[in-house]
């Protein structure tokens, strides 16, 4: 099995969708079963896409509009639009009323496609439901075509006497129309999308910019994108034994999206991604593993697709090196994956554990720098990428070697003493911002996760009486992180907090020329507060907020300050007021900083 399709079922309330699937995926049909309205469900069916090869769609059962204008329900169901592949759309011939539900349906999936901004529209099909009559009725064909006509879509009559088989014909054309269309977008395919995705124009001055840099010559360096925590695709096949619900996948015939797959963060389905992407840790080794039957990779290692958009799906919110790639290919002529590369990794590792992936990044550079004539390479790295670049830098290549193959190093968002926000994830969660997700669902993975470990405050930044976590019992700092763990009931995350902090501990310099540009001024979480005992650790805490990028601590952000002095390479600085964490990496000012850059 390959990637779940995810396909939205939605119509009129009472018009038979629930009735639809229960007879679909479990051939029950019972019309003295009593009704009882539907407000979301899932159901998971099995189709032949190939002779002996299956795969599974993931039905989202959504609660019916009572009418044309019942733009609330409409509301309620949108959290879904951007997470799934098709729709199908259900409606009675015989009710006008459940026409008019679906062009009100039809008209909020337009809305969302030109919000989406690709040139690949979703696909839906048309259900002309009927529940006791048989399909071979010709009255109501007139109303049909029209629908048809009307919707440019595949429009199937079913009843719920026909056979199985009718029944499954129009989601089974559904999936193969999707499938097809997915399997069929090339390399090239997938770029054209993302310049789609991001209007370069609308967000930067590049006259301004172009203006200012008039006169000089271009020196076009190759550029080497390193992602921060959570900066790149990641993908997994599974060949599990067990899982936490039903519809969640246990073997998959080839690797599918992990991250970031929004379609797997909603409700319920989040307990499948999380049993898949957290890790074990090996005590004989002091290192972590992926779980029993699950193979996790990094795709596309010197191109830019997973680093660019973290959703396969283009979802514009996933946005992340896509913009500073966008510039450099739309106004400077560089080509992806020749003078633009991307370096991507499995975050949820320490750079302890990333020998491999330093021994590729090492070769990706010379490589890079022997495509492009021998021009040294420009190194850009965002959040978490930063020490770990770091880390390779001082421990991986020598100066000979930097002096050869690098021109400067660009650090974006560094946290350079880890950050504070740390200390909620670690003892009670954090759910990124996306509300349908809680945090306790996510816990699990995120303790899990060494490089959550590595990143949490070092005590050369804040000092011993700095209260980063408080409960009516005990205050805890960076001097009793031991004691914690131990009262979060977490003793491993000691372990790994031990195996990590010291790993860019004393901060030696790159040595190589260095830029650091840094959001300033936005409310950043410094401190949390447990009101009642009984609310730690798996209830929210209060946060104290301080100066930062809304993620990374402005004390952290400052720890280049410690070099200046120490290198004879360069160190220039670019506070960046108001620049959020991750949008720091569309910022104009970050965009003009790298561009003039280039221009020497």
């Amino acid at each position: 099995m390959g990637k779940t399709l995810k396909i939205l079922v939605c119509g009129k309330k009472s018009i038979g969708k629930t009735a639809l699937l229960e007879q679909l995926v479990y051939n029950n049909f019972n019309t003295k079963q009593k009704y009882f309205p539907t407000i979301e469900d899932i159901y998971v069916a099995c189709w032949e896409k190939d002779k002996g090869v299956k795969e599974k769609i993931r039905l989202y059962d959504t609660k019916g509009m009572e009418n044309s204008r019942d733009n609330e329900t409409i509301s309620q169901m949108r959290h879904l639009f951007p997470l799934i592949d098709g729709i199908v759309l259900v409606f009675s011939s015989n009710d006008p009323d459940s026409i008019q539900c679906i062009e009100k349906l039809k008209s909020e999936i337009e809305k969302l496609n030109r919000e989406r901004r690709t040139r690949e529209p979703f696909h839906f099909v048309l259900i002309d439901y009927t529940a006791l009559t048989s399909s071979t009725e010709q009255s109501k064909d007139n109303v049909r075509a029209d629908v048809q006509n009307k919707f440019k879509a595949q429009c199937y009559e079913i009843s719920s006497l026909d056979k199985r088989d009718l029944l499954c014909k129009p989601f089974i054309d559904l999936a193969q129309l999707i499938t097809q269309i997915t399997e069929s977008r090339t390399y090239q395919d997938r770029v054209d999308i993302y310049q789609q995705l991001y209007n370069i124009d609308k967000e930067i001055d590049f006259g301004k910019i172009f203006t200012k840099v008039k006169g000089k010559s271009l020196t076009k360096y190759p550029i080497v994108l390193i992602p921060g925590y959570g900066g790149n695709q990641l993908h997994a096949r599974l060949n599990k034994t067990s899982a936490p619900h039903y519809f969640c996948q246990l073997k998959t015939s080839d690797f599918f999206e992990l991250w970031l797959n929004l379609q797997e963060i909603t409700p319920y389905v989040i307990d499948c991604f999380i049993d898949n992407i957290r890790l074990e840790w090996t005590e004989r080794t002091k290192t972590s593993t992926n779980r029993e039957g699950v193979d996790i990779r990094v795709n596309d290692f010197g191109g830019t697709t997973t680093v660019e958009y973290l959703d396969d799906s283009k979802y514009s919110v996933t946005i992340y090196f896509g913009a500073i790639v966008d510039a450099l290919v739309k106004k400077l002529n560089y080509t992806r994956g020749l003078n633009v590369r991307g370096a991507p990794y499995d975050w949820r590792k320490s750079p302890n554990e990333l020998t491999e992936y330093y021994k590729n990044l090492t070769m990706l550079v010379e490589e890079t720098y022997e495509m492009n004539n021998k021009t040294r390479v420009m190194l850009v790295a965002h959040s978490m990428g930063n020490p770990v670049t770091l880390y390779w830098l001082n421990n991986f290549v020598t100066q000979a070697w930097k002096n050869k193959y690098i021109q400067n190093f660009v650090s974006l968002s560094a946290p350079w003493g880890g950050a504070s926000k740390t200390m909620r994830l670690m003892a009670s969660g954090d759910n990124i911002d996306i509300i349908v997700v809680k945090p306790l669902s996510v816990r699990a993975y995120q303790r899990s996760a060494p490089s959550t470990a590595f990143l949490m405050p070092s005590n050369k930044f804040w000092s011993d009486d700095e209260i980063l976590v408080s409960t009516p019992s005990k205050n805890y700092t960076v001097n009793n992180y031991e004691e914690f763990f131990s009262d979060i009931g977490y003793q491993l995350g000691y372990e790994m907090r031990k195996i990590t902090e010291k790993l860019i501990y004393y901060l030696e310099p790159p040595q190589v020329e260095s830029h650091f540009l840094y959001g300033v001024g936005l409310k950043t979480p410094e401190s949390f507060t447990y009101l009642k005992q009984k609310d730690f650790p798996d209830s929210q805490p209060a946060v104290t907020y301080g100066d930062g990028d809304g993620t990374v601590n402005l004390k952290s952000l400052l720890g280049y300050q410690r070099w200046m002095g120490q290198t004879k390479f360069g160190i220039y600085f670019q506070e960046v007021p108001g620049a959020e964490h991750v949008a720091t990496l569309k910022h104009p000012t970050v965009i003009e900083y790298i561009i003039q850059l280039l221009y020497n």
